[in-house]
């Protein structure tokens, strides 16, 4: 199998995003949502003939703090793939 370090996801999302501009309120519908960033640990198993993959996707954040210290956030997004024979 072929080694990924970094991979990027794009599913769909049924969620609404509301914002207030200029005094009127502004709904938003957020239908795509990407993820990109490093693989983390990978486990793949046959499940009934098919091939079941589970992973997760490291992204990082960097920005500064109120106090002008650089702050880096990570978080991890577990995943699984169903790869049907």
């Amino acid at each position: 199998m072929e080694q990924i370090n970094k991979i990027e996801i794009v599913g769909l999302v049924g969620s609404v995003r509301s914002n207030m501009v200029s005094g009127n309120l502004v709904v938003e519908q957020i239908n795509k949502i990407e993820i990109v960033g490093l693989v983390g640990s990978v486990r793949s198993n046959m499940v009934s003939g098919n091939l079941v993959v589970n992973f997760t996707v490291a992204t990082t954040a960097a920005y500064k703090g109120r106090d002008g210290s650089a702050i880096m956030d990570t978080t991890c997004y577990p995943k699984t793939i169903v790869i049907k024979s």
